[in-house]
């Protein structure tokens, strides 16, 4: 029935031919790309609205006798249950974890008091960044790696090019603290695939005197006691350790700033955090991942120091990654800290709606029901459904919508509460939501209709084994 939707309201959209984002995406490929979504933003949430009414009635009309809208109701009620008691168990489960907040900290978040500190007395960790631009505070995220209060730590910091503007920086932070085991590796070894980070780490990798590895992309920032808290539940069968992301705009933000800000604090954290507490299968991002390298190359029965190579294939390596340790028995489990990724205050709206269009399109290939049952995520798309199946009417809608932003505004305070960043005031907040929630369906409309994965100005395709290559 999802795809029967999507297919038809393609069709419509494209027929529709306003060509609205012509005049914003100078790049004929991305153009391209996003040519089928002709709707203004205030014209999206009334004519999903309109579009499902129109759809209700046919499919009532084809349907003889009156038991099938009575199980439709169940069902559909059934569904956006189950659909809130994941962002219930995504809510508690923060509110249990993240329950204490550093005072005057910006940075990031004290967790879980009572948990023992764990200074690096004995398991050592390698610290891998992987380099590539001058990310929005680069300094203060690199910086964070060497005050950390685990002790036993070596930090090596990767990037291709010698004349990347991300070096300068690497070096001021490296000049600042000589006493640190740490290290700045340049050149690219070899192109194993085409996943760049991948690639980039390689030689860190291999280079890495201890098992335990902690790959922290160069823009996060983490507390000084992240690794000292998350360290210690890497045991038993938890294979990876990861940290839940937020990314925090600045007041000078742009809309696409904006929008990513209020989606990572959002409906992002609740279904993250609440997928992994049900544990049901891996769910991580690959911000902030701890494992150790003797699993990983035992994973894909590779040669010591030789298992991350065999991820440069994919584009989402971080999903690859979980699921080959998962398919060993392996467990992931949350760290009581959080990622934080300071944004650029440049980010246009057209690059949150690209990157978007990419993930979703990953995870349709990588986790394909997930990506299907994606739209009941978010608020218009999943009332709307409930309200019509079960003739809740427009007030119902109404009524829905506001619980649904209420439980979301109360989650983004909590979560920025805890990442000690300034939260947005209430009206901002409530105007970029609105704008991310009419613009999730159609980007998954986008997203789902297409085949080509745009990243880094080059297109590519996923094959029929998960891997990618460039068109």
């Amino acid at each position: 029935m999802i795809l029967a939707i999507a297919v038809h309201k393609c069709n419509y959209l494209y027929r529709y031919n306003l060509h609205w984002f012509h005049w914003y995406f100078h790049d004929d490929v991305q153009f391209n790309e996003l040519r089928i979504f002709n709707m203004k933003f205030p014209d999206c949430a009334a004519f999903t609205w309109f579009y499902y009414v129109k759809f209700k009635t046919v499919l009532c009309n084809q349907v003889s006798g009156r038991a099938m809208p009575w199980i439709l109701v169940v069902l559909s009620c059934l569904f956006y249950g189950f659909v809130h008691v994941v962002r219930i168990c995504g809510f508690v489960s923060s509110v249990i974890r993240y329950r204490k907040v550093v005072k005057g900290n910006r940075n990031a978040v004290s967790i879980q008091p009572d948990l023992e500190l764990d200074h690096g007395e004995h398991e050592g960790v390698t610290i891998l960044r992987p380099l590539k631009g001058k990310d929005a505070e680069l300094y203060g995220c690199l910086k964070s790696s060497f005050i950390q209060s685990y002790r036993k730590v070596q930090i090596l910091m990767c990037c291709v090019d010698e004349d990347d503007p991300a070096v300068e920086v690497a070096n001021k932070v490296l000049s600042e603290f000589p006493e640190q085991d740490a290290e700045l590796l340049l050149g690219l070894d070899y192109a194993y695939g085409v996943n760049p980070k991948v690639c980039n780490l390689v030689k860190g990798y291999k280079h890495a005197k201890y098992d335990n590895i902690w790959i922290l992309d160069a823009n996060i920032k983490m507390h000084k006691n992240a690794l000292s808290r998350s360290i210690g539940l890497l045991k038993n069968n938890i294979e990876i350790v990861h940290h839940l992301p937020v990314c925090v705009a600045g007041p000078t933000a742009g809309w696409g700033g904006l929008l990513d800000d209020i989606y990572m604090g959002t409906v992002h954290s609740l279904f993250y955090a609440g997928i992994n507490a049900f544990a049901i299968a891996p769910c991580i991002m690959g911000k902030s991942n701890i494992f150790k390298r003797s699993s990983l190359d035992g994973s894909v029965k590779a040669e010591h120091g030789m298992g991350l190579q065999n991820f440069a294939k994919y584009l989402a390596e971080d999903n690859m990654m979980a699921e080959a340790l998962w398919a060993q028995g392996g467990r992931t489990v949350l760290a009581p800290d959080v990622a934080i990724q300071p944004l650029d205050s440049s980010t246009k709206i057209r690059e949150y709606w690209l990157r978007r269009i990419r993930w979703i399109r990953l995870r349709k290939y990588m986790v394909v029901s997930a990506t299907l049952v994606e739209p009941f995520t978010d608020c218009f798309f999943s009332t709307a459904f409930v309200c019509l199946f079960a003739s809740l009417g427009l007030k119902g809608f109404v009524f829905l919508t506001i619980i649904w932003f209420i439980c979301d505004f109360i989650n983004y305070n909590l979560m920025f509460r805890k990442a000690q960043a300034p939260v947005k005031p209430f009206f901002k907040f409530a105007l970029v939501w609105f704008l991310r929630e009419t613009s999730a369906f159609p980007l998954w409309v986008i997203a789902m209709w297409g085949k080509r994965v745009f990243w880094r100005n080059k297109e590519y395709r996923i094959r029929s084994d998960l891997a990618a290559e460039e068109i």
